[in-house]
């Protein structure tokens, strides 16, 4: 019987980021929710330009591009494309890519500009090419949009995605003549084309079921009519391109060069718009996890294997997971395989890459010993998780960057997903689809014996928690 079924949903507004990211951790008796900015501390109108270091011995701006600017390159992802062909989608995606992996990156979204300025559900009618005040009120939104990005780069930023239809070349000539303006500043342009009637029928469906500004689907199609009238692809003589057609079938690339820009095109070819579930779980309890030790590779407690159990059943009988379709992805330690044993899939496989925290010269102890023992590392540690190192071992940011891979392949799966791992390694995992902030990672609530159900979605990620069985209370907790 399930203990627990708690359902969350994160998203934003119209595809823009807010100021601040929500947090969620849930267990089986609280929620808790807390706000802090998305992008890492101190990010905003009142920053200062030191605000990586107290001391002011790090430089505000670093040459994210490598190419020797005096006062730091700074990459500008511009969207491109006509309304309902995913640019919010991706940009949300190629942002929350990006933060995980530690660049400070945001998002600036035309459509919450004009939200703000001019309220929700505009008709088609607003969007008519003929009446001039309203296009001089959305350039004028652009540039506002533009300034706010420009400036976030200047105090510490490092990559900034400009959400919109840029749809015409006089558009994004004012874009590319107010960023050449600052030293080392480069644009990579992401335009998506479908003509493809289902996938434009898919992401027309995802802005109808979450988008605060969709009206109708005949006045959206009214909308994407006045802006076809005067759209304009992306030429070579603009500059980088990344060309996504029909939702990633085919990719045409165009001087995408450098370290960032290579690493946004490889990430893009992974995407797509089919809607899919990935189920989440920590192995089932271990003889580790009794005693509260850390580290180590050993076996299922009894209680662990019945849980095992009772995940092979919920499996069998969960609707989201049929046999002849799901892949189950397991570290290759003794406690996840074992966990994984007996479930009927189509395809199972085990990542290295999916093994727990390395906790080096600490394997094997309580925390209680490791404070004894090594008192100093202990305090470390309590200072920042994120960041400390265990001696001989991994930090929180280590796995993170060893779960890069997996990632990718996750974004690529188009059918069901299960994951047995370990805590510190589903705790990246599932930041990274709530887009949350590094720093909340290491004390995000993974808790034994719970099945986690993540959706990916248009403008979020929702989640749902199974509690099968119930553990003695976890050893590894503070892990």
């Amino acid at each position: 019987n399930h203990l627990e079924s708690i359902d969350l949903y994160v998203c934003g507004v119209c595809g823009a980021d807010s100021d601040d990211a929500l947090s969620i951790s849930s267990n089986a008796s609280n929620k808790v929710k807390f706000m802090q900015h998305i992008e890492g501390p101190n990010i905003g109108p009142s920053s200062s330009e030191n605000w990586l270091t107290n001391e002011g011995e790090i430089p505000s701006k670093t040459d994210l591009l490598h190419k020797g600017h005096i006062n730091g390159g700074k990459l500008v992802v511009c969207m491109v494309g006509l309304p309902g062909r995913g640019k919010t989608y991706i940009s949300r995606k190629v942002a929350r890519y990006l933060r995980w992996i530690n660049y400070r990156t945001r998002a600036y979204s035309l459509a919450r500009y004009r939200i703000d300025l001019c309220g929700g559900k505009q008709t088609a009618d607003f969007y008519d090419n003929t009446n001039e005040e309203n296009v001089t009120l959305r350039l004028d939104l652009m540039n506002k949009a533009i300034h706010d990005m420009l400036l976030y780069l200047n105090r510490g930023g490092e990559c900034a995605i400009l959400d919109g239809t840029n749809f015409t070349r006089e558009r994004r000539a004012i874009i590319q003549e107010r960023v050449s303006q600052e030293d080392g500043y480069e644009i990579l342009w992401i335009e998506t084309i479908s003509d493809d009637e289902e996938i434009i029928k898919t992401y027309l469906e995802q802005l109808q079921d979450h988008s605060p500004d969709f009206l109708s689907a005949e006045d959206f199609n009214a909308r994407v009519e006045y802006y076809r009238t005067k759209y304009e692809t992306v030429e070579m003589l603009e500059g980088s391109f990344v060309k996504i057609y029909d939702a990633g079938q085919r990719l045409e690339i165009h001087a995408a060069q450098g370290f960032v820009p290579t690493k946004i095109t490889s990430f893009l070819m992974n995407l797509h718009v089919n809607e899919r579930p990935i189920y989440i779980s920590r192995h089932g309890e271990s003889m580790f996890n009794i005693h509260g030790l850390i580290g180590g590779d050993p076996d299922l407690s009894p209680r662990g294997k019945l849980y095992a159990e009772a995940l092979r059943e919920f499996c069998f009988k969960c609707e989201d997971l049929p046999e002849n379709a799901l892949s189950v992805w397991s570290s290759t330690m003794k406690r996840a395989r074992n966990t994984a044993k007996g479930i009927t899939c189509a395809t199972y496989v085990e990542w290295r890459a999916l093994r727990e925290i390395e906790v080096g010269i600490c394997d094997g102890m309580t925390y209680d010993q490791v404070k004894e023992k090594f008192p100093e590392e202990y305090s470390a540690r309590e200072r920042d998780k994120l960041n400390y190192r265990y001696p001989r071992g991994e930090s929180y940011l280590d796995i993170i960057n060893r779960l890069e891979p997996v990632i990718y392949e996750m974004e690529r799966q188009k059918g069901p997903l299960l994951i047995i791992a370990h805590q510190a390694v589903l705790r990246c995992i599932y930041a990274y689809f709530l887009d949350l902030p590094n720093e909340e990672v290491p004390y995000l609530s993974i808790p034994l014996h719970t099945v986690i159900k993540l959706t990916p979605q248009a403008l979020g990620c929702s989640e749902k928690r199974f509690g099968l069985t119930k553990p003695q209370p976890d050893g590894q907790k503070k892990m």
